[in-house]
């Protein structure tokens, strides 16, 4: 038996994989926003195990909802501002009205940058 290399001749479609250079990021976070900015942020941290993960997350959410709605997003630099960048829900739709939803961003102020 002999191993052989296969040659896919389709491309592998990773546009959904690629960096926006537009954008500097400073990582994902879980914010409280009231109305147009962020009150509290938490950054989201990398846990291995999942239970104290989601200890972590239920308590954090929870302290970020005394003071704010809760919301998951990123916090990117764009025209020299830093702005919290709201998750958008997947969406599998092929419509390309849906692919053009416009992301929900919220201001930073100066003492949580």
């Amino acid at each position: 038996m002999t191993n052989t290399i296969s040659t896919d001749p389709h491309a592998r479609n990773i546009s959904s994989f690629a960096v926006n250079q537009n954008h500097k990021t400073f990582g994902k976070y879980w914010a409280a926003v009231e109305g147009p900015r962020v009150v509290s942020l938490i950054l989201i941290p990398t846990i291995a195990d999942k239970d104290k993960f989601n200890a972590f997350r239920d308590k954090s959410r929870e302290a970020l909802s005394i003071v704010g709605e809760v919301v998951t997003g990123e916090i990117q630099e764009r025209n020299g501002v830093k702005v919290l960048v709201k998750r958008l829900p997947r969406n599998n739709n092929t419509n390309p009205n849906a692919k053009s939803r416009i992301e929900p961003t919220f201001s930073i102020p100066y003492y949580l940058q």
